[in-house]
C-alpha cells in the first residue's frame, strides 16, 4: 500500500478506498477493507484520547476520584461510546441491518447519550443502558461477530484482556453458540431431546457488560494531565508517559498557545497556572481571550434559538434563550483547563447583553 498512489476520494457509504497500484499491468485500483479505512480516519482520535482505565492506573486513581474526573472533563473531553460505536461500525453493523431486514424487526441501536454543561453524567445508568444493548444484540447477531466485537473493546481499553472477566465472558458465549445450533423449531420437550442440555441464559450474565463500561469512556488526554497536574504520574501507559506529560505541563507554564490542544481537539492557548495574583498579567490576558470567544458562541447559539430553533441544540444557553453566570464561567474554565481569572471573566461577562442573561437560578434541564 505504501508504493500505491492515491486517486480521487473516499466513499464513505460503502467504506471504501481506491489506491492505484503501479505494480499491476494493466494498472487497476485496489479496494482497501472497510477495517483499514476506518483506522486511517480514526487513527488521529487514538492519538488524543485514552480510555478511563489507563488514566485510572496511571494516577492510581479510586473510583471516587475517577468519577470525579469525569465530571470534571465533562461534556466536552468525554467520549462514553467512542469505542462501543467503532465496535458497532467495524464488526455489528452489517450483520444487525440483515437481520433487521430479514425478520422485518427494529434493530437495537446504541444509547443516545446527550452530554451538557452543568449536568452530572451518570456513568453507572449509562452503563446499564450498554448492558441492554448489548444483550440485545447477542439476540440479533451470531455469537461470532458479537464476540470480535467486544473482544475489540477489550483489547483498546485493557491491552491485555485475559483476565478480565474471562470466565463469565466464555460462560455467555458458550451457551450463545450452544443456542445457535439449535434450529428455530426446536422443541426441549420432544423424547428425541430429552437428554440434551438444558440451556438457561440468565440475565446476570451480561452483568459484567455494566461493570466494564466505565474503563472503556475515552477522555481527552490533554485535559487528563492539565487536571491532575498536582498528582504524580505512577505507572507510564500508552498514551500517557512521562516524556508526554513533562511536556504538556513545560508548554502549560511557558504559556505556549499553539501546543496544547484543547478538549474539543481544537487548538488553545495554554495557561499558565493560577497564582491568585490580579497582576497575573498572562493569566488574565488568555482568560480574556477565551472568554470573548464564549461570547461569539453564545451569540451564534442565541440566533439560532432565535431564528432556526427546531436545529437548536443546547450548549450554553438553555430552553428560554438565555444562560447565566455560572453557565458562562463553567465553559471558560472547561476550554481553558484550569481556573480562570475571576475578574477578568466577570468583566467580559459584564459586557454580555442582558436579554442574554439570566440572573436567577436555572431550573435543571
Amino acid at each position: 500500500m505504501s508504493n500505491g498512489t492515491h486517486q480521487g476520494g473516499t466513499d464513505f457509504c460503502n467504506a471504501t478506498l481506491l489506491w492505484w497500484c503501479p505494480s499491476q499491468k494493466p494498472r487497476r485500483p485496489c479496494v482497501l477493507p472497510a477495517c483499514i479505512v476506518y483506522s486511517i480516519f480514526t487513527s488521529m482520535f487514538d492519538l488524543q484520547r485514552i480510555p478511563m482505565s489507563r488514566v485510572r492506573w496511571a494516577y492510581g486513581l479510586n473510583p471516587h476520584k475517577a468519577t470525579g474526573l469525569i465530571q470534571v472533563l465533562c461534556p466536552h473531553a468525554v467520549f462514553p461510546l467512542e469505542l462501543w460505536s467503532r465496535a458497532y461500525e467495524l464488526f455489528w453493523q452489517d450483520f444487525v441491518r440483515t437481520e433487521a431486514m430479514k425478520n422485518k424487526v427494529e434493530y437495537p441501536a446504541l444509547p443516545d447519550i446527550i452530554l451538557e454543561p452543568g449536568n452530572i453524567f451518570h456513568t453507572d445508568l449509562c452503563a446499564l443502558d450498554v448492558m441492554t444493548f448489548f444483550r440485545k444484540l447477542s439476540v440479533t447477531i451470531h455469537s461470532g461477530p458479537h464476540k470480535k466485537g467486544l473482544e475489540y473493546i477489550l483489547v483498546k481499553t485493557f491491552d491485555t484482556f485475559d483476565g478480565i472477566y474471562s470466565e463469565e465472558r466464555a460462560e455467555l458465549f458458550r451457551i450463545l453458540q450452544k443456542l445457535e445450533q439449535r434450529e428455530p423449531e426446536y422443541d426441549m420437550f420432544d423424547v428425541e431431546n430429552m437428554n440434551d442440555e438444558i440451556l438457561c441464559l440468565p440475565a446476570s450474565g451480561y452483568d459484567f457488560i455494566s461493570h466494564i463500561f466505565f474503563d472503556t469512556i475515552l477522555v481527552d488526554r490533554v485535559a487528563v494531565v492539565l487536571h491532575l497536574r498536582d498528582y504524580p504520574l505512577l505507572h507510564e501507559v500508552k498514551g500517557l508517559s512521562h516524556a508526554f506529560v513533562k511536556y504538556v505541563l513545560n508548554s502549560l507554564n511557558e504559556g505556549a498557545q499553539d501546543t496544547i490542544v484543547d478538549t474539543k481537539l481544537q487548538k488553545q492557548p495554554a495557561v499558565p497556572r493560577s497564582t491568585g495574583s490580579k497582576k497575573d498579567s498572562e493569566r488574565i490576558k488568555m482568560t480574556r481571550r477565551v472568554c470573548e470567544k464564549i461570547v461569539e458562541e453564545l451569540h451564534s447559539e442565541k440566533d439560532l434559538f432565535e431564528g432556526d430553533k427546531s436545529n437548536w441544540k443546547q450548549c450554553l444557553i438553555f430552553d428560554n434563550g438565555k444562560t447565566n453566570w455560572k453557565t458562562f464561567l463553567s465553559a471558560v474554565e472547561t476550554r481553558l483547563g484550569s481556573k480562570p481569572h475571576h475578574d477578568a471573566a466577570r468583566e467580559v461577562w459584564k459586557h454580555v447583553p442582558d436579554n442574554f442573561k439570566h440572573n436567577g437560578r436555572m431550573r435543571e434541564q
